[in-house]
């Protein structure tokens, strides 16, 4: 399996878990029906600039998940420096788009635009797409600026930015054409998801089903590939198994080969993808 495929394989489970288990204020859809690449609307939930709404570009390369992804925000949009000590006021020039994007340092995300020596990142391909994007919807939404946080006129006026801002996307119709969209806040692509109001259910049931549902979600988690995100439950015919570690310990004179399992199960592909890289 190549490592592309095997990627491709990860961003299908990756966008299915969002699908079924969407996040508030975040929507997101593949760009030109690029796969590799997609544009992120994302609502701030919390923090001095609630209710503030950014694009973003997510970028994925063939190394997904061992390599984490490159997130930018696209031109055109005020939060900058100014608002959020991570922001960067330089742009970075995305070579698919010919645009200057907005850049931000996380530790999750592929930095490879800072200094080798300042370059660091907690990612781990355990983590979804879901993860990630609420992650960075967290991180967009504390400024870490101490005491230097805009004051109530630049809040404002980052607020009412939003009403200038558009952009455009080519996305396919039902017939495999590509047709214009145009985006602005009020009429957002892709649209986020907000959670709709709770109907009166009975209690006992609603208690029964989720702990059901919970059941079974545990049992997929300790049966699922740690990289692929592949689950012996909804495919069986997988190849599931623990790495295995080994070293030379000395006893005296004599030596002796011991094995030490890996706690994070893997599947086969999962396991040759990693070797290969």
């Amino acid at each position: 399996m190549s490592n592309r495929i095997l990627a491709l394989n990860r961003i299908n489970k990756d966008i299915k878990e969002i699908i079924k288990n969407p996040i508030e204020g975040i929507g997101i859809a593949p760009i030109e029906d690029d796969l590799m690449r997609f544009v992120i609307n994302m609502r701030l939930m919390e923090g001095p600039y609630e209710g503030y709404c950014v694009q973003l570009l997510l970028i994925i390369s063939d190394a997904y998940p061992i390599k984490p992804p490159k997130i930018l925000i696209y031109p055109n949009q005020a939060i900058d420096g100014s608002y959020h000590h991570h922001i960067f006021n330089d742009d970075m020039k995305d070579e698919n788009t010919n645009s200057h994007f907005k850049k931000f340092c996380f530790d999750l995300l592929d930095n490879d635009f800072m200094k080798a020596s300042d370059e660091k990142t907690g990612w781990n391909p355990s983590y979804s797409m879901s993860y990630l994007l609420l992650q960075v919807q967290n991180f967009i939404s504390n400024p870490d600026m101490e005491d230097h946080v805009p004051d109530n006129h630049l809040i404002e006026e980052l607020m009412q930015s939003m009403n200038n801002y558009k952009n455009i996307f080519m996305i396919k119709d039902e017939e495999g054409d590509f047709v214009q969209r145009v985006h602005t806040w009020k009429d957002p692509y892709p649209p986020m998801y907000f959670r709709p109001k709770e109907k009166d259910k009975d209690k006992a049931t609603e208690k029964e089903e989720k702990k059901e549902y919970n059941h079974l979600q545990q049992i997929k988690e300790n049966l699922t590939c740690f990289m692929l995100k592949v689950n012996y439950i909804d495919n069986p015919k997988i190849l599931l198994g623990y790495p295995i570690s080994q070293k030379i310990v000395r006893y005296k004179t004599k030596k002796r080969l011991e094995l030490y399992p890996i706690p994070e199960i893997l599947t086969y592909d999962g396991f040759k993808a990693q070797q290969s890289l």
